[in-house]
């Protein structure tokens, strides 16, 4: 649920977002590419913008005198206690670190899907998605990256079968 005192997190997201966009200007184009190394931190700064534009507006339309109440499920049930979200914070970060020591070893497409599929569950996706979900995107991942933007990602041990 949000409340006003998420208007704080929305304006300093905007500002990040602003920064970002203001700091990828001094990126040198790319030759013979209509893009460059600014594209993606571009995406991604225009969507923390429109986010965080989403969570001041709502956090202004809502009620000032609503009590905080904990978001639950269909049956009523706390959807996520502290500890579930301190884990999921732990797998955030440790993810980073664990692709750092992993990645040259098991490849991308490994360390991708693993690490996909632990923050899908730390954050609560259903079972049933998380695999499937998890192979697709690091798929996808890796085919914009490796074939469209011709990024070398370490294949590991896949490299048998690297295309």
């Amino acid at each position: 649920m949000i409340t006003r005192k998420d208007i704080p997190v929305g304006i300093g997201l905007l500002l990040i977002a602003l920064l970002v966009l203001w700091h990828i200007q001094s990126f040198p184009p790319a030759p013979g590419q209509p893009y460059n190394a600014a594209l993606f931190p571009g995406i991604a700064a225009v969507g923390l913008a429109l986010s965080a534009l989403v969570l001041i507006v709502l956090g202004l339309r809502a009620n000032p005198t609503a009590p905080i109440a904990p978001a639950t499920d269909e049956a009523g049930v706390p959807v996520a206690d502290v500890p579930s979200r301190m884990l999921a914070i732990a797998l955030t970060a440790g993810s980073i670190v664990f692709y750092l020591f992993a990645a040259d070893a098991l490849g991308f497409i490994v360390c991708g899907t693993l690490i996909l599929a632990a923050l899908m569950w730390a954050y609560g996706v259903r079972p049933a998605l998380v695999v499937p979900v998890a192979i697709i995107v690091t798929l996808l991942i890796h085919f914009a990256f490796y074939k469209l933007l011709r990024v070398p990602l370490p294949w590991g041990v896949l490299q048998p079968f690297a295309w």
